[in-house]
């Protein structure tokens, strides 16, 4: 069987792991999707979610490490011109990773190779289609032999000389978007295109749907917004109870127990006292104007009890009075150091007396975000309205200071503040909790409750929630 992989192909399959060769095989089923959406008819839903699930089951178990088998039967010679006998291939591979029986046959890989090659012969007539998806392949043979994880290497390399191809695999994301009614198909390709694939969570949650979820339509986006939404919370962690008042229509912020609170007490206190004592001397560079002074006032009188938000505050403040120390742009006075420890003694104690606390630290210092794009910047402040009229007057003060964080390119005078902590640390609250809205809105009785309300209706909002909860996907690295 010849066909648009390497000539060495199927010697170099007898020698090699069903792992391996599964990687080719999953790499090649990617790179022909925006294909086989762009020039078949796609009308079939059934054949749309057969195709996706076919390639998110078998990524999936790859990056879990999951032994896939294959039935014995030998499959029959590929006809290229048949978009049926590559679905009905596809077919073939989902009741494979099921199966409990049977060994993977080379066959199998070299009919998948010659069937996903052949998206891009078709569609690049004239051009020698079956040397760039041989190129293609090579190039990931050449990366399992050097031990090189395939899964953060971009799909194609720039020497793929596909225009037309290039075209369907930059409207695929907006076509399957249309075609499935949720952007997260088209982000998830996108993601392995470059090589960056997804939280593996979300994979995982949607491989684990049944049958029937995949075969309604409905079912299956509420359960893929469920799956995205659950894993931003687990990636931008932060404590917090968000509870729905049906009374009100309004959802609403109930900060976690205090742990230790004489001792919470006592540290709040002290960081009270300790900023009283630097603005009292205006030469310490700290004065009532400054964000410092604004951020902590409001942390120990209208966050007293949080003690997530103070660590966060605290935590934004203390460094940046310490770089600032260190820079110059404060002086190195008595006061200002005495605050600074303060803050120190604060942050330790919170940390300790409150483990959750402790861990949402750890987590969100290893997570690297992606900056804002100005039209997602745009779409925050086009939500902001909805999120106010969705919360009550605390919380909907908490979603407009962190909008104008979140979209504002300067950070205001505390010069010193670190970006990216302060960032991450905004967008966590931010995102963490449009996630939690998210899973509510599933609710009968909350959406009644919002369609009641005078003040928001439902139409639109279940879009505008899920694609939040999409962009805070995006961002994290």
């Amino acid at each position: 069987m010849s066909g648009p992989y390497p000539e060495y192909m199927p010697e170099w399959l007898k020698r090699v792991d069903d792992r391996s060769a599964l990687h080719v095989l999953a790499r090649s089923l990617l790179r022909a999707l925006p294909g086989i959406i762009g020039t078949r008819d796609p009308t079939d839903e059934a054949k749309v979610a057969l195709l996706l699930k076919t390639t998110l089951l078998l990524v999936t178990h790859l990056r879990d490490g999951i032994r896939i088998a294959f039935p014995v039967e030998t499959p029959s010679e590929p006809s290229p011109q048949s978009s049926d006998e590559f679905f009905a291939f596809v077919s073939m591979i989902r009741s494979g990773l099921a199966a409990s029986r049977g060994l993977s046959a080379d066959d199998y890989y070299l009919h998948a190779l010659h069937l996903s090659g052949n998206v891009i012969d078709q569609i690049n007539s004239g051009v020698d289609a079956f040397s760039q998806a041989s190129a293609q392949i090579d190039r990931d043979v050449r990366a399992i032999e050097a031990g090189v994880d395939l899964f953060q290497t971009p799909l194609f390399t720039a020497e793929l000389n596909a225009p037309r191809y290039w075209s369907y695999a930059k409207r695929f994301p907006d076509e399957i978007t249309a075609l499935t009614g949720t952007p997260f198909w088209g982000i998830w390709w996108e993601r392995y295109q470059l090589g960056q694939p997804i939280d593996h969570g979300i994979e995982q949650d949607i491989a684990r749907l049944r049958d029937d979820e995949w075969q309604s339509s409905q079912g299956l986006l509420a359960a893929i917004e469920q799956a995205t939404a659950s894993a931003l919370i687990r990636m931008l962690p932060y404590a917090e109870t968000l509870t729905f008042q049906l009374s009100t229509a309004q959802f609403h912020s109930e900060p976690i127990d205090v742990g230790k609170p004489d001792l919470h007490d006592v540290l709040v206190s002290r960081v009270r006292d300790a900023l009283a004592d630097v603005v009292d001397d205006v030469s310490n560079g700290i004065n009532r104007g400054s964000r410092e002074y604004k951020v902590l006032t409001r942390s120990v009188t209208v966050y007293a009890s949080d003690p997530q938000r103070l660590e966060m505050d605290f935590s934004d403040v203390q460094s940046a009075i310490a770089r600032q120390i260190f820079t110059g742009d404060l002086p190195n006075s008595e006061e200002n150091i005495g605050l600074q420890n303060s803050l120190e003694e604060a942050l330790k104690g919170i940390r300790i007396t409150n483990p959750g606390v402790a861990q949402n630290r750890k987590l969100l210092t290893e997570r690297d975000l992606a900056e804002l794009a100005d039209e997602q910047k745009v779409t925050i402040q086009e939500a902001l309205p909805v999120l106010v009229a969705l919360s009550d007057e605390d919380l909907a003060e908490d979603w407009r200071r962190d909008v104008a964080a979140l979209t504002s390119d300067a950070h205001g005078p505390m010069t010193g503040l670190a970006p990216s902590s302060a960032n991450t640390d905004v967008a966590a609250r931010f995102f963490n909790r449009v996630a939690k809205i998210s899973f509510q809105l599933r609710i009968k009785e909350v959406l009644d409750a919002i369609e009641k309300s005078p003040v928001t209706r439902t139409a639109g909002i279940l879009e505008l929630i899920a694609s939040l909860v999409m962009m805070g996907i995006t961002l994290v690295g």
